[in-house]
């Protein structure tokens, strides 16, 4: 179910060495396995005017001004 809700809200990731963008964290983790090139890569999240930040209720109602 998370990883449908993230589909949906627009999350991307990225790969730090070649840059292919995926929709899914799991995705990214099976390119960089199994990619000779980016086995040592890291997971980027994409910023962006699509971009979102999902931020825990407990953490929002902590910082309100």
């Amino acid at each position: 179910m998370t990883r449908h809700i993230l589909t949906h809200l627009g999350v991307k990731v990225r790969c730090s060495v070649c840059g292919v963008v995926k929709c899914r964290h799991d995705l990214l983790r099976a390119h960089i396995k199994s990619s000779e090139q980016c086995r040592f890569a890291f997971v980027d999240i994409v910023h962006g005017p699509q971009g979102h930040l999902l931020v825990p209720e407990g953490l929002v109602t902590a910082h309100q001004v």
